[in-house]
């Protein structure tokens, strides 16, 4: 949803994350996916912290959907996928 409403009305796609390997991209339709896939990333990670922290338990991160490998790169926790 994030990333729709970033490129609705544009001529960018979600695809560009795919093409990304880092966090610097060379134009705005790789910038703007990756952008919006490392911040899901960080959103997933802050949460597993807190449920740890607040649980005092290990959390695993079982990845699931369509889009799971790529969101699985930019995570720097572990993950299953």
């Amino acid at each position: 949803m994030m990333l729709q409403s970033l490129t609705e009305n544009t001529s960018l796609t979600f695809e560009s994350a795919v093409k990304s390997d880092g966090l610097l991209a060379t134009d705005t339709e790789t910038a703007v996916a990756a952008g919006g896939v490392i911040a899901v990333a960080a959103l997933v990670e802050q949460i597993q912290r807190e449920v740890a922290a607040e649980y005092s338990v290990a959390v695993d991160l079982v990845l699931t959907g369509g889009d799971a490998a790529i969101l699985h790169k930019a995570l720097r926790v572990t993950s299953k996928n």
